[in-house]
């Protein structure tokens, strides 16, 4: 996942994390947190954070905001890209269902490190749980674990 794309991915985890009454404090304080390193750092890459957090289940929101993020160099601030990462794993461990909602889909994955999809959970009449993943690369390991669909089709898993 190139840093961008991860920045954005990020931003719509936590903003739609962050609209739940329940979310846990750390992970609004750890959106709110990237939000702002990101504006203060790229005044540019405002209205791009603007707009996914309007609407972060939008796929053409989070479109435009890639694209306008891709005009700063927010891509190559190793404090963004960290702190984007730590929103991720916060997401996944306190409001893992949060991914569902916003469509993750995992594609062209490059962690330096490790790399885990953990406790992803849907519910509903047609909850369902689509993982693609393409062209992933991990310095170490790479895992896939914890999918859980309920009241609704099978879950899906496709690698």
């Amino acid at each position: 996942m190139d840093p961008v794309t991860l920045i954005v991915t990020s931003l719509a985890l936590g903003a739609a994390a962050g609209l739940k009454p329940a979310a846990e404090q750390a992970v609004k304080d750890a959106y709110s947190g990237l939000k702002r390193l990101i504006i203060d750092r790229y005044q540019a890459a405002q209205t791009g954070v603007t707009l996914i957090e309007s609407n972060p289940q939008s796929e053409a929101f989070q479109a435009a905001a890639s694209e306008q993020l891709q005009t700063t160099e927010v891509g190559q601030d190793e404090d963004v890209i960290n702190q984007a990462q730590a929103l991720t794993e916060l997401v996944q461990q306190f409001a893992p269902e949060t991914a569902a909602e916003i469509n993750v889909k995992l594609s062209d994955i490059e962690a330096i490190g490790n790399f885990r999809v953990s406790d992803l959970a849907a519910s509903g009449d047609k909850a369902k749980i689509d993982v693609d993943i393409k062209k992933a690369k991990a310095g170490q390991d790479f895992e896939v674990s914890g999918l859980r669909a309920t009241g609704g089709e099978e879950p899906e898993s496709k690698k």
